[in-house]
């Protein structure tokens, strides 16, 4: 049952909710620093999550905190934006920004402008910070990123295209019609694209763009995940068959302990089992059993380092995303190290 307010007087509802906003306010301030040392940390490595943002909007069974996307982004650039503007948490805490705020001041603030763009946003809106940060932005036009929304939308059979029908019941149960999910997907490109996209429907002929991006991704899958030919041994030419064959053949012993006869090189075959086997999937798991979703930028890593003798061959070799990669380097090499290296 919902609990019954109606016993409340109308000025204390009021002095309640400005009480609660306070302790919202306060609250958000301190989750942005919590979520601030989480990422100093990395500490959503360790629980099977290759980004913040991952550990973000992850379902609270699966360990994450269940925020919607936007939520997260703007929760995160307020905790990063603590490295180097470390006076917003008060902000928060006191309720003169909003995450909202912080999110637009995150894009432009430098040490030049921050105390200018902290006064000047205090106590305003988003689309009046938008308004304050305009000036402060570079000439060019910034990156959009990408965009994708889900509609439902009416097809009608005879026409794959999209059809313009006013969706309402009576359209829907049309005989000639079938309701389908599709996605309204916005991303900016360069000239370069265009005229990449120009030549391929010249190829393809009389086909809509989204034919022909469909088709190209498709081989473009088919052939990443499609096993490498087997290529057949070469017979040995007579002289070679004639020599000693100890000149040829060299020991493992030799091998190991010679550097130039080792290699980093993992053949296709290889790296073509090894990643399905892992399903082309980061296959870091976490001490709970949660397994890294990641399926973007997979690194084919040692799971006994090379540097330490380990070899190329399919049952020393794992995928994973670049956090979890770079994890277990800090967990075999010491985190300083790996940190270093990176920094060069």
């Amino acid at each position: 049952m919902l609990p019954s307010l109606k016993n409340l007087s109308d000025s204390c509802l009021l002095d309640n909710i400005k009480e609660f906003k306070k302790v919202e306010d306060r609250t958000i301030a301190d989750l942005v620093l919590y979520l601030f040392e989480v990422d100093t940390r990395k500490l959503y490595r360790e629980i099977g999550f290759p980004s913040l943002f991952s550990y973000c909007i992850a379902p609270l069974n699966e360990g994450g905190l269940a925020y919607s996307e936007s939520s997260a982004y703007r929760r995160i650039q307020a905790a990063r934006s603590l490295r180097t503007s470390p006076e917003i948490y008060e902000l928060l805490r006191e309720g003169k920004l909003s995450l909202c705020a912080i999110a637009e001041i995150s894009k432009v603030i430098n040490p030049e402008n921050k105390t200018e763009l902290l006064e000047l946003s205090q106590g305003k809106p988003k689309t009046e910070v938008q308004k304050i940060t305009f000036k402060y932005q570079a000439p060019e036009a910034a990156f959009k990123g990408e965009r994708v929304r889900l509609k439902k939308v009416i097809v009608e059979d005879k026409n794959p295209l999209e059809s313009t029908v006013e969706h309402t019941v009576e359209n829907e149960n049309r005989e000639d019609n079938r309701v389908e999910c599709r996605f309204t997907f916005t991303v900016e490109v360069d000239e370069e694209f265009m005229e990449l996209l120009k030549e391929a429907k010249d190829l393809v002929g009389f086909a809509p763009s989204v034919e022909v991006i469909k088709r190209t991704l498709m081989e473009f899958v088919t052939k990443r995940k499609a096993a490498p030919p087997t290529v057949k041994a070469k017979e040995p030419s007579q002289d070679q068959q004639t020599q000693d064959p100890q000149i040829h053949i060299e020991s493992p012993a030799t091998k190991e302990s010679s550097p130039k006869s080792r290699s980093r090189y993992i053949p296709k075959a290889v790296a073509y089992k090894v990643r399905a086997r892992d399903q082309h999937q980061c296959s870091f798991t976490s001490p709970t059993g949660r397994r890294c979703s990641q399926t973007c930028g997979l690194e084919l890593d040692h799971i006994q380092p090379f540097a330490y003798g380990g070899s190329n061959e399919a049952s020393n070799l794992r995928l994973l995303c670049f956090a979890h990669n770079q994890l277990l380097a800090e967990q075999a090499f010491g985190r300083e190290k790996i940190e270093s290296y990176f920094s060069r």
